[in-house]
This record gives C-alpha cells, structure tokens and sequence, in this order.
C-alpha cells in the first residue's frame, strides 16, 4: 500500500471518528435535554392528575397565573418546531432555560402550592381543628384529661392528613381519612364529660371547642365555674 493510499484510509477513518464524535456529542445533548424537560412535564402531569381527582370530589382550586398562557403558547411553538426540525430543542432561542424551563419550574410550584392551600382548606372545614389554646384549657381540668388526649390524637391525625397532598389515586382514602377523623372527633366531643362538671359548663366547653360558644351562652354561673378554677383569663371574645 502506497504512503498515498495509506494517508487516504486514515483520513475516512479520521472522518467517521469525527462523525461518531459528532454523534455521540449530540445524543449527549439531546439527553441532557430531555432531563431537563421530562421532570418539570412529569410533575405538572401529576398535578393535573391531582385536580381532576379533587374536583370529582367536590373540592375546587382557583389557579390563575400571570404565565399560564404564555408559557402554553410558548410549549406549542416549541413542539411545533421540534416537528419540523428535531435538532431544534438543543438551539433554542432564546435559550430554553431562561424563556422556558424556569418559568414552567416557577408555574409548577405555584400549582401545587394552590392545590395544598385547597387541601387543607377542605380538610379543615371538615374536621374543623380545634384550637390549641382551648385544648390546653381543657386539658388543665384533671377530669376531662384522659378525653382531651383523645380529642389531641385526632387533632395530630387530622394535621397531618392536611399537610400532605394527596396523589390522585390516593385522594378517595385520604377523604376517608379526614371523615373518620371528624367522626371520632364529634364522638370524642360527645363523651366529655366527667368529674362533677355540670352539664352547662360541659356544653360551654364543647362549643368553645369548635369555636361555636357564643358571648350570651356564659352565664354567670359558667363564669363563676370557671373563676373558680383560674380557667376565666383562658377564654377570650372574638368577632365571628
């Protein structure tokens, strides 16, 4: 083989190197890409998912954001582009990060944390939390204690199924959840009772509870109860 015909091969294999590096670079791109796309897209999948699955149960969410609508038009332009070109998505202009994946990451967070907010607000109206400060009240009367630590166990039960947004497939038992709570609470409510507290002052503490008690329920004679017990100073009057 001449030095000529030697230099020739080396060049076409010099060549399909560069064209497997070329190649392989851009696979690399193309991957980078779609790791940063795929996360965002998946968890906004997700979301949806969630919505639909509350509001089949009645509970709505209000989402207005000022890029829902760009951010649509935008993810159009892009797929509609990347249909005529597939190397377009890696020369995107202006760069995708800033005209688009931060925005949508941006509108991702503020959709579920609307959806959290509809959640708890939900699960609230069902379960009706009772006030700490109430709770520590009544806890503080040593006949009503071992009742209040049930009514506490429910409270903790009920926060925590609040907190925690469910997946769509798992909304339906976590609203079993939050019924049973407010169930066992009510039944809770029910029992109190105990230790010679007359029935007046009981029903006074069961409404104030749940915020129900109303100014013209505290007779004299739950005052005095009260008084009596250095409990007075622990109830206060609000606007309702």
């Amino acid at each position: 083989m001449t030095l000529i015909e030697q230099a020739d091969r080396l060049a076409v294999r010099l060549a399909n190197f560069q064209t497997l590096k070329s190649l392989a670079d851009e696979g690399r791109r193309f991957r980078t890409r779609a790791e940063q796309l795929s996360p965002p897209a998946a968890e906004l999948l997700q979301l949806k998912a969630v919505e639909r699955a509350l509001r089949e149960h009645g509970i709505s969410t209000i989402f207005e954001h000022p890029a829902k609508s760009t951010l649509a038009d935008r993810a159009a332009g892009l797929a509609k582009t990347f249909d005529e070109n597939r190397k377009s998505v890696l020369a995107t202009q202006p760069p995708l990060e800033h005209s688009f994946l931060k925005p949508l990451n941006a509108l991702t967070t503020a959709f579920r944390a609307a959806l959290e907010q509809s959640w708890r607000r939900h699960v609230e109206e069902v379960i009706r939390p009772m006030p700490e400060d109430l709770l520590a009240v009544l806890g503080a009367i040593r006949e009503l204690a071992p009742q209040v630590a049930a009514l506490r166990q429910q409270q903790s039960r009920g926060i925590a199924i609040a907190a925690a947004l469910p997946e769509a497939t798992a909304v339906l038992i976590a609203l079993e959840g939050i019924r049973d709570v407010a169930a066992k609470k009510a039944e809770s409510l029910e029992k109190l009772s105990g230790g010679g507290i007359p029935d007046e002052v009981l029903r006074f503490l069961r409404r104030s509870v749940t915020r129900q008690a109303r100014l013209e329920e505290l007779t004299t004679s739950i005052i005095d109860w009260l008084r009596a017990r250095g409990l007075l100073r622990a109830f206060i009057v609000t606007p309702g």
